[in-house]
């Protein structure tokens, strides 16, 4: 039996005013419930509860959207809210803004003609081969300062300095472990290193010259140039062109053509005394010596204000502080005194 509300689209003969009176006596009731709006013009929409799904061939248009499934179109107009579903379109979305609780995937080209904001990220990585900061400035001065910053603190900084034109760092730069990285190589040597002390495991070989405060190896210093600081210190040679010290040379062998100049030589082997080896030098100046000077065989050394001159350890002449020279074998002289 066929209830309120009647249907009449395909009923034959004549309809019962009952079932009428009964349809418009329920109109209020079944207000809020249609199958189908016909027509191509409605009042807005004020409350339509929630949808299951809704189609529609134009546009929606609204302050707000909010859907937990697919919300799928042409154009989005407004503010967009999804949760778990996706927003699909082949044309555009324009917005004032866009919340997205999942991820977001862009097929295309991302263009910002606004200003980003950057948000927390553990790790960032990309396939490109560079990074590029400060792109839309074109001189130093305006670049001065870029670079990467570490903390909220920035406790640690790498950052562009113009006026030295270099990189700067607040902190130490060290390799990840002992000798096992080189700075520089043998095709791509560094210019000039300003160090105030230099403490090295290995050989300090240069192809200029060597200044410093300090400089210390368990190795070997070798410059073409010259070996120019405070104190040197080698397990191994010297060798340069020139050495010019305020302190003290420690080595093995101290080797130079030219002039070496420091406050003291000291060690414990052959040769001068206070040298742990040999002295080699073309061009010596005038030098002080504390004990000895060996030259091959000959041997110079004063004590008691009287200079022994020996062959193979045995004394062949003395000169004392008068002047009276004494020799073993013969003297010959020139001229007179």
């Amino acid at each position: 039996m066929a209830s309120v509300p009647y249907i009449f689209a395909d009923q034959v003969g004549p309809i019962p005013l009952s079932e009428l009176d009964a349809n418009f006596a329920n109109c209020k009731a079944s207000a809020a419930t249609a199958n189908t709006v016909l027509g191509n013009a409605q009042a807005n929409i004020t409350s339509v509860g929630t949808l299951t799904s809704l189609s529609v061939s134009g546009n929606v248009r609204g302050g707000n959207i909010s859907a937990t499934a697919n919300v799928i179109g042409n154009n989005f107009v407004g503010n967009v809210y999804f949760g778990t579903g996706v927003l699909s379109g082949t044309g555009n979305v324009t917005s004032g803004n866009l919340f997205l609780t999942g991820n977001g995937l862009i097929v295309g080209n991302l263009l910002v003609q606004g200003t980003t904001t950057s948000l927390n990220s553990n790790t960032i990585t990309t396939n490109d081969l560079t990074i590029t900061v400060g792109n839309n400035q074109s001189t130093g001065s305006a670049l001065n300062g870029g670079g990467i910053l570490v903390g909220s603190s920035n406790r640690a900084k790498w950052q562009f300095n113009n006026l030295t034109t270099s990189w700067q760092s607040n902190i130490a730069i060290t390799p990840t472990a002992n000798g096992t990285l080189s700075l520089g190589g043998t095709s791509n040597y560094w210019g000039s290193a300003y160090i105030t002390n230099a403490y090295l495991t290995g050989n300090i070989a240069a192809s200029g010259s060597i200044y410093g405060g300090e400089i210390t190896t368990t190795g070997q210093v070798s410059a073409a140039g010259n070996v120019i600081g405070g104190n040197v210190r080698a397990s191994g040679n010297v060798n340069a062109t020139a050495i010019s010290v305020a302190g003290n040379i420690t080595a093995a062998i101290v080797s130079t053509t030219g002039t070496i100049t420091a406050s003291a030589f000291n060690g414990s082997g052959s040769g001068l005394t206070g040298i742990a080896g040999n002295l080699t030098v073309s061009n010596c100046g005038n030098a002080l010596f504390a004990n000895s000077v060996v030259a091959g065989s000959y041997t110079i050394n004063e004590a008691s204000g009287i200079l022994y001159f020996k062959y193979n350890n045995v004394t062949i002449a003395t000169l004392d502080s008068a002047g009276n020279f004494t020799a073993k074998g013969n003297v010959t002289a020139f001229g007179s005194i």
